[in-house]
């Protein structure tokens, strides 16, 4: 989204996209990067019997198959909302998709 939009939606009736552009637009005032913020992931590793692997936010679940796909030797666990909830983590798949989550939340 850009600038304008969220001027747009300052004016919106619905709280959630409300809120969403005054904290977009406060973002913007204090020239913070958008575009980009750290994010949290750990792994554990207990002997080889099992990884857990914690991901910040409310991550989808390609995150685990594809991580599990890539580590198929591993007895892995992948869990969100570990550390912090910032926001929807949605992979490449959802956001093709579309719909409230990716394009909104």
């Amino acid at each position: 989204m850009d600038l304008q939009q969220y001027q747009q939606d300052i004016l919106s009736d619905d709280f959630y996209i409300r809120n969403r552009a005054k904290l977009m637009l406060e973002a913007y005032n204090k020239w913070w990067d958008i575009s980009r913020f750290q994010y949290p992931v750990q792994a554990i590793r207990f002997n080889s019997d099992l990884t857990i692997l914690g991901m910040g936010g409310e991550v989808v679940v390609d995150y685990s198959l594809n991580t599990k796909k890539r580590y198929p030797a591993e007895n892995l666990f992948v869990a969100g909302y570990c550390s912090e909830v910032t926001c929807y983590i949605p992979s490449l798949r959802i956001l093709k998709e579309g719909g409230y989550e990716p394009d909104q939340a």
